[in-house]
């Protein structure tokens, strides 16, 4: 679990490249294999690390990376946890940090939600799902009473994405715009939907794609744990299939590389280790304004079906309760309260025309402001051609990898205006390199021409 040292000690990673690897055919008859690796950073830009990564082995309450680096899929389950704190002074590292230890407490007790009353018996996907959401809840009272109770940790909370990987399905939770994602077959879906400013914006029809690249408060989000007394959490949920990889991640990730250049080190990378390396390398050539945090899993077996075309994924709410259920009636269970998870959402009241013009022109007035600073502040980078002239070759920015590889054609690579010295990189070929300045706005070319003729001067 990354919790806020110093920055040298910061990249938490599971098990050793060399070590305890596993191949799919590991898995025995009946078993599902879960293959796991989980790293942070800090960035290059922030003092502190402030993101929190947790795996636990539900059977055994084990929270060793390395031993469970590949390890079968126990009857209770494998947790993925990862929470991205804020607040001030060193407080988003605390709330991340109790978020996960919480949420794992919850997890791991015996304390089960039970259905509202006049609803059918929960099935174990759904007994999972209502497990998931009492965990977010008991971990945001935990965060809410102890700002309230510490001045100085007051107005701290965390994103949370819990991901639990059970029988023959995944559940997940979601609060904030941390997000997670599933890799089948070649499509890359991300399966949280963030609770950001910038995408109720998008989901309204507010702003397009476009203005949304350039929106200037895209890091304001809508829910965190520990903000608010209540929080609603959301659920999706996915069936497993043989070959699943999955990954959770905060947004010093997505907030600087984009999802298809994810999803092409995630179909690319058969080792689980070296995906999540140059995911985070791929952050940090970005300029790595923010922590990073991973978790890159594989699912695997041959109890598990092969995907096919009606397999594909796409992003649903999952409602466990009933819109028209009856209000909660009777004894709980002590320590639960009911109204934190079982009672479905209540409808918005309308709200009077008055404050519905003024919700909108103060949407209107941070999209102004958005789209005319958005050429200066929106900094992903100029997209430089490069001709390699041979093929399998890594891509160094700067003396990182870029997770871009040569290819017989052009490849494309993003680079920030300024300078930059480039580097193919390969087992059987001497490194080669170009410096560079890149320039917004101008045509970026860089051109490895084919290496010199034997005897020929250099």
């Amino acid at each position: 679990m990354g919790d806020g040292g110093e920055p040298e000690d910061e990249t938490a990673k599971a098990g050793d490249a060399e070590a305890g690897e596993a191949k799919s055919g590991d898995a025995k008859p009946g078993e599902v294999q879960v293959e796991l690796v989980g790293r942070t950073d800090v960035g290059l830009v922030r003092e502190h690390n402030e993101d929190a990564l947790l795996v636990v082995r539900l059977d055994d309450a084990s929270r060793d990376l390395e031993a469970m680096r590949s390890h079968p899929l126990g009857p209770r389950g494998t947790l993925l946890v990862v929470c991205d704190g804020m607040g001030g002074a060193a407080a988003g590292e605390v709330a991340s940090s109790m978020a996960v230890e919480r949420i794992a407490q919850t997890m791991l007790g015996d304390a089960a939600p039970k259905p509202l009353p006049g609803a059918p018996p929960d099935d174990e996907k759904t007994a999972r799902g209502r497990k998931l959401r009492l965990a977010a809840c008991d971990a945001n009272g935990e965060i809410f009473r102890e700002a309230r109770a510490n001045l100085a940790r007051s107005g701290m909370g965390t994103t949370m994405t819990t991901l639990l990987l059970a029988g023959r399905h995944a559940v997940i939770a979601q609060v904030g715009d941390s997000r997670a994602y599933l890799w089948r077959k070649g499509d890359f879906t991300q399966v949280t939907r963030d609770q950001s400013l910038v995408n109720q914006l998008l989901e309204t029809g507010h702003i397009t794609p476009e203005q949304a690249r350039f929106f200037e408060h895209s890091n304001v989000i809508l829910q965190a744990l520990g903000v608010q007394e209540e929080v609603e959490v959301q659920l999706s949920q996915v069936e497993l299939r043989r070959g699943d990889r999955f990954l959770l991640c905060s947004d010093g990730l997505v907030g600087v590389v984009t999802d298809e250049e994810i999803g092409a080190v995630m179909g690319a990378c058969d080792d689980l280790e070296e995906c999540a390396r140059i995911l985070i390398e791929m952050a940090n050539g970005a300029g790595g304004p923010d922590n990073i945090t991973v978790i890159v899993a594989r699912v695997d077996g041959e109890v598990l079906p092969e995907p096919t075309e009606a397999d594909k994924v796409e992003y649903r709410l999952w409602r466990i309760d009933p819109e028209t259920a009856p209000e909660p009636a009777g004894e709980t269970d002590p320590g639960i309260e009911p109204a934190r998870y079982s009672e479905p959402p209540q409808p918005r009241r309308r709200r009077s025309p008055a404050v519905e013009l003024a919700s909108m022109a103060v949407v209107c007035g941070l999209l102004l402001g958005s789209v005319l600073s958005g050429a200066v502040l929106y900094q992903r980078g100029v997209v430089c051609r490069l001709d390699a002239q041979a093929a399998g070759l890594a891509v160094l920015a700067d003396g990182r990898d870029s997770g871009v590889r040569t290819s017989e054609g052009t490849v494309t690579l993003r680079l920030q205006p300024g300078h930059h010295t480039v580097t193919l990189s390969g087992q059987a070929a001497p490194e080669v390199s170009r410096d560079v300045d890149v320039a917004s706005g101008a045509a970026c070319e860089i051109d490895f021409a084919p290496p010199p003729a034997e005897g020929a001067a250099r």
